[in-house]
């Protein structure tokens, strides 16, 4: 089954994190994990479906999971086909923002 899971949950040591990360290795986006003041380790990542099951096999519980794979495929639909800068002919402006 293909598609993209969102999924948040938490750890109590770096130990745990790293068996799970190893046993479904999940993308962590730019951000990665966060330890907050008590220590524990909140995680916020991208999964395919076995790899959710996977996590949930070995006992994690989700705080968070959400299927996104057709929320993804409607941004994608927004990215532009082609080649905006002709080859490198014509120089990139802006500020990046949408008009």
């Amino acid at each position: 089954m293909n598609g993209t899971i969102h999924i948040t949950f938490t750890c109590k040591r770096r130990e745990e994190l790293d068996e799970l990360l190893a046993l479904a290795p999940i993308d962590l986006g730019c951000a990665g994990p966060r330890k907050d003041a008590d220590g524990i380790i909140h995680v916020n990542g991208f999964a395919t479906h076995e790899q959710a099951i996977a996590l949930e096999k070995a006992g994690v519980q989700f705080d968070h999971r959400e299927d996104i794979t057709e929320h993804l495929k409607a941004r994608m639909a927004e990215v532009g086909k082609g080649d905006r800068f002709a080859k490198g002919r014509i120089v990139p402006r802006g500020f990046g923002t949408k008009n």
